[in-house]
C-alpha cells in the first residue's frame, strides 16, 4: 500500500470523520499491528485489545492534526508502546524476542492461477525466515519503512537491520531459485568491475 493513500485516508478521517476512509485504514493496518503485537507480549487476544485500543485512541484523537512523515511508523511505534505498558502493568517479560507469528500471506486478486501460485510460492520463502529477520524483511518491503524508522522501532541499530535484510533476501533467493527455475535470469548477481 501506498503511503499515499494511507495519509488521503487519515486526511479524510482527521478533516471529515470519514468512517469509510477509518475502515479501510483500520482494514490496511490491522493484521501487520496485531502480529507485531502478538510478537511482543505473545497472547493473542491481548494482542488484539491492544491493537484495537491504539486504534479508538487514534478515532478519538483524529481532530489533533497529527503530522508525521510516515504513519506507518506512528502506529507500529503507539502500538509497541501499548504493549510495554500492558507488560510494565503485569510485569512479566521485557521485550528481547520475537514471535512466530509473523507468517506473512499476500492478498490476491487476480485470475491468472500461476502468479498466485507464485505468490503462494513467495510467502512461503519469506516464512521460512527466522522471525527477527521475517519482521525485519516485512517492515521494509511491505511497511515501506526506512532502515533507520526499522532501528529506531526495535531499538538496534540500521547496520544491524541491513544485515537481517541481506540475510532475509539471501535466503529467499535461495529458496526461490529452486521453487520458480523460470525465473533465474532475475537471481544473477553483476559480476564485480
Amino acid at each position: 500500500m501506498q503511503e499515499e493513500n494511507v495519509l488521503y485516508w487519515w486526511k479524510l478521517i482527521a478533516e471529515t470523520s470519514d468512517e469509510a476512509a477509518f475502515a479501510k485504514l483500520y482494514k490496511h493496518f490491522f493484521p501487520g499491528l496485531i502480529s507485531f503485537s502478538h510478537s511482543i507480549i505473545k497472547d493473542r487476544q491481548r494482542s488484539e485489545e491492544v491493537v484495537e485500543d491504539v486504534f479508538v485512541k487514534l478515532w478519538f484523537n483524529r481532530n489533533r492534526g497529527l503530522s508525521t512523515d510516515n504513519f506507518a511508523q506512528y502506529l507500529y511505534t503507539a502500538v509497541k508502546n501499548a504493549c510495554i505498558n500492558v507488560i510494565q502493568r503485569e510485569r512479566k517479560t521485557h521485550i528481547e524476542e520475537f514471535g512466530d507469528s509473523l507468517n506473512l500471506v499476500f492478498g490476491y486478486s487476480g485470475d491468472n492461477l500461476i502468479e498466485k501460485e507464485n505468490l503462494n510460492k513467495i510467502a512461503a520463502a519469506v516464512n521460512t525466515l527466522p522471525d527477527r529477520c521475517k519482521f525485519i524483511f516485512r517492515l521494509i518491503k511491505e511497511e515501506g519503512f526506512t532502515y533507520n524508522q526499522v532501528a529506531e522501532l526495535l531499538e538496534i541499530s540500521p547496520k544491524t537491520v541491513d544485515a537481517q535484510l541481506n540475510i532475509a533476501i539471501n535466503k529467499i533467493t535461495a529458496i526461490l531459485k529452486s521453487e520458480l527455475p523460470e525465473y533465474s535470469v532475475f537471481y544473477k548477481r553483476k559480476k564485480p568491475l
